[in-house]
C-alpha cells in the first residue's frame, strides 16, 4: 500500500512503511470501531460490505453498458417515455397495495377509508425501485461482459432475455410485496386483540376507539350485528357515509376478514379508549 501511495517510487523504505500504515491502520480501526459499536453485530456488518460491493459494481456496470452505445445516444428520447407512465400507474398500484391490507386480512373496503393521495405514490415506490434496481443490475451484467469483451448476441440478450428476466424479477417482488403487506395486516389486527394501538401502514392509521349510539333508545343498523359497544374496536378515518370497524371478538369467527362491521356514521359516536374495555 505505501508503495502504490508514493506513486510507485523508489522512496525510502520507512517512509513506504509509514504512508502504509497509516492508510491501513486507518481503514482498520475504522472497519473495528464500526463493529465494536454497532447494535447490529457482525452478519449485520457483513451484509452490509456486500450491499455497498454490490451497489458499486451496478453502478460501474451500467457505466460500461450505456457508454458508447445506442442507449446512452438515444437516452433523452427514451426517458420521457419511461418515465410518463409513472404518475398514473404509482397510484394505482398503492391502491391495490392498500386494498389488499384492507379488504384481505380485515375485511374492510378500501373504499371506505379515507387515504391522502400521496401515500399512494409513497407505499408503490418500493417495489418500484426493488424491480429497478433489479434491472439495472441485469443491464451491469452486460456492461461488465461487454468490458471483458465476453462474447453476447446482442439481439437475443435485449429481445429475449433480458425481458423475461425483469419479468420474473417483477413477479418476486410483486410476490414479496403481497407478503409484507399480509404481515402488516396481520400484526395490526393481533395488536388489536391484545387492546394495543395498532401500527400504521403508510396513510392507513386506524386507532383503536370506542363506539356509542347517538341516541341510546333508537336502534343502529350494524352489519353483521351486534353493535361492539363493551369492547375497543379498530377504526380508519372514514371516507362516504358508511362507518368500517373491526371487532376484535372471537365470537364472530376464526377468519380476520368476518370481523368487520359496517354502520352508519351519523348513527354512533367515537371516543378513545382510556382502558381495555369500553363504558
Amino acid at each position: 500500500m505505501g508503495y502504490w501511495v508514493t506513486s510507485n517510487e523508489p522512496r525510502p523504505r520507512l517512509l513506504r512503511l509509514a504512508w502504509g500504515a497509516l492508510i491501513v491502520g486507518g481503514f482498520t480501526w475504522v472497519s473495528y470501531q464500526w463493529l465494536v459499536h454497532s447494535p447490529d453485530g457482525l452478519a449485520a456488518q457483513f451484509w452490509g460490505m456486500f450491499q455497498a460491493l454490490l451497489i458499486l459494481e451496478t453502478a460501474v456496470g451500467c457505466w460500461h453498458a450505456f457508454s458508447r452505445s445506442w442507449l446512452s445516444r438515444n437516452l433523452l428520447l427514451i426517458l420521457p417515455v419511461l418515465l410518463a407512465p409513472l404518475p398514473f400507474v404509482l397510484p394505482w398500484v398503492g391502491s391495490f397495495l392498500h386494498t389488499a391490507y384492507l379488504e384481505e386480512v380485515l375485511g374492510i373496503p378500501e373504499s371506505a377509508v379515507h387515504v391522502a393521495f400521496y401515500w399512494r405514490y409513497f407505499v408503490a415506490l418500493k417495489p418500484t425501485a426493488l424491480i429497478l434496481a433489479i434491472t439495472l443490475f441485469y443491464v451491469s451484467l452486460y456492461g461488465w461482459a461487454k468490458y471483458f469483451n465476453l462474447y453476447i448476441s446482442q439481439r437475443a440478450h435485449l429481445k429475449v432475455m433480458f425481458p423475461l428476466l425483469v419479468l420474473l424479477a417483477g413477479l418476486a417482488v410483486a410476490d414479496r410485496t403481497l407478503t409484507d403487506v399480509q404481515a402488516a395486516a396481520e400484526s395490526t389486527y393481533l395488536a388489536v386483540t391484545r387492546g394495543e394501538q395498532p401500527p400504521g401502514y403508510f396513510g392507513l392509521n386506524g386507532k383503536l376507539v370506542c363506539v356509542r349510539p347517538v341516541d341510546p333508545g333508537k336502534p343502529v343498523p350494524v352489519q353483521p350485528g351486534p353493535l361492539p359497544t363493551s369492547r375497543p374496536v379498530l377504526a380508519f378515518p372514514r371516507e362516504g357515509g358508511d362507518l368500517w370497524v373491526w371487532d376484535p371478538s372471537p365470537e364472530r369467527g376464526r377468519n380476520s376478514a368476518e370481523h368487520a362491521v359496517r354502520l352508519r356514521g351519523e348513527d354512533v359516536s367515537l371516543y378513545p379508549v382510556t382502558g381495555t374495555s369500553c363504558p
